[in-house]
This record gives C-alpha cells, structure tokens and sequence, in this order.
C-alpha cells in the first residue's frame, strides 16, 4: 500500500486537470498557468534524454509495452515530500546490527525513474559508450540495465548531461534510494521468505531461470512485479550507486544484483566499493528534484 502521504489526490486532481483545460483556452498567459499547474501535481515526468525535454502525465498505461521507455525516454514517478523509515527495525529478517537501529528521516520532492537506466538510455547519454561486460547475456538486449560505470563516472556523466540540457540527472541519495524501496514499510515490498513472492518480485540468485532466457545475468528492466510505488527491480537486476557524498568516501551500493541471494538485497542493505572503480554487476537508477 502507498503511504499516507502518497496517496492520490482522486476528485481533486480532476477538478484542477478540469481547471488546467479551461484555463489553457483564456490566452497565452493562462496557458503558462495551466503548464504549471500540471507540471506541479502530475505523477510522472518523461524526460527525452536524446534533447532534455519533458511532458507531464497523471498516469503511463502503456509502461509494459512502449519500447520507447527503455530506449531514448525516461520515465520518472513523482514522490511528494515525506517522512521515511530508514534501517531496520528489531523484527526485520537478515539485518545486522549495523543496519540498526531505524529511525526517521525528512525525504524532500522528487522525481525518481521507475526503472533502472538501460545500456539504451546510457548510451544517449554518455555518447555511445557501453562501461558493461556481458556475464550471461549474449542477445545484446539494448533494454537490460547498463552495468559497469563507476560512481565518479556516473556523476560525470550525469553532471554533464545536465549542463548541456538544463535538467539536473543524478544519483538518488542513501537515504533517497532506501525511501523508495521501502515505501514507508519493510526492508522488502514483498515477503523474503516465500519462493513465489520472491520470484515475482526480484531478479536474485533464487530466482534466475524466469526472465531473458538465460541462467545469470541481468534481464531486460521491468520485467516483474514493481513496488507499492511503482518502482521496478529496486532488488535484484543490477544493484544500484547513491550518490557520493564525499569525494574521498567508498561509493555506496543498493539493492542487490541478480548474482545476490535475496536476503542482501533488502533495502537496508549497503555494499561499499572504491568510487573510481565500475563493477559488472552495479547499474544506476536516476532522480530529478523540481
């Protein structure tokens, strides 16, 4: 379930939708107006990494099947500011001590990508480059995660991008990250200890002859089940970087990877590797913030 804070604003979306319509057929101005008026209040953003532009939606119905979404435009879904559970709390399987005690933490507005940035998108954005070694993957699927930049490279990348196109891509934060996987609940959307669940949710080391047709590797993004908040393969697939706080500090990895039994790939779960150094099994997900 979304949490409180999350939940959609129904009837009163339709009335300033109602209001957005009428008012873009009273001049220029009001035009602008009714713009922002979307922009403010839709659930999803799509951006067009190919020249930086966007379009506001209430809803994506065609998510599933639009090749375009894992090619040249990114999909991103709105997360209004709200309050998290970060760390595990004294009931939650697999956790070490070190992931505890839970605690709260204020997560402001953004945009976070419902999928894991794939070699397509990548590629648009870093100019044709490919950082990723195949481990299992021989259909060179353009939709399969991009894998093996590094944080520093990332950041680079990203960094630039933005500059060019006047929309701020970057690495979620820990905290950011973590917020979206949980949900404002457990460290996992879906229960670790049932089989069926966790093959229907997480591209992990028990679940691995169901998605691209091969045994290892990562499989085309948004394959299974998404989160409560419509995030897809925040466990498993390809882990994924946060963004580095401290340019001397080990770059921080989330979620898990395909390669991973499911209990490392819970939410609280945080591996650590030298920022300049890419690795086959680590991708990306990406955030904008308003």
């Amino acid at each position: 379930m979304r949490g409180p804070c999350l939940v959609r604003l129904g009837s009163a979306l339709t009335v300033l939708a109602a209001l957005a319509v009428s008012l873009s057929s009273c001049g220029e101005g009001h035009g602008e107006l009714s713009q922002s008026v979307a922009e403010q209040h839709a659930d999803y953003r799509l951006i067009d990494l190919s020249d930086g532009s966007s379009s506001y939606r209430a809803e994506v119905p065609d998510l599933g099947e639009n090749p375009a979404y894992r090619d040249h435009l990114l999909v991103m879904h709105r997360l209004p500011p709200y309050t998290a559970t970060i760390g595990a709390g004294s009931d939650e399987p697999f956790a070490d001590d070190d992931e505890r005690p839970a605690h709260q933490t204020a997560i402001g507005e953004s945009y976070v990508a419902v999928f894991e940035l794939t070699r397509a998108q990548w590629q648009v954005i870093a100019a044709g480059t490919s950082p990723w070694i195949d481990l299992g993957v021989h259909d060179g699927d353009s939709r399969h995660p991009a894998t093996g930049m590094s944080q520093i490279e990332a950041e680079t990348v990203l960094a630039a991008w933005s500059a060019q196109h006047g929309v701020n891509l970057m690495l979620p934060s820990a905290d950011e990250w973590e917020g979206a996987a949980r949900c404002t609940g457990g460290a996992f959307a879906f229960d670790p200890l049932q089989p069926s669940a966790v093959g229907a949710h997480a591209r992990v080391a028990e679940s691995l002859v169901t998605d691209s047709g091969t045994s290892s590797g990562t499989a085309p993004v948004g394959q299974r089940v998404a989160n409560p908040w419509g995030f897809y393969d925040m466990q498993g697939n390809a882990a994924e970087l946060t963004a580095g706080l401290d340019p001397d500090a080990f770059a921080v990895v989330r979620g898990g990877s395909w390669s991973d039994p499911v209990a490392t790939t819970r939410a609280t779960n945080s591996v650590a590797i030298p920022p300049q150094a890419g690795h086959p099994l680590v991708g990306l997900r990406l955030v904008v913030h308003p």
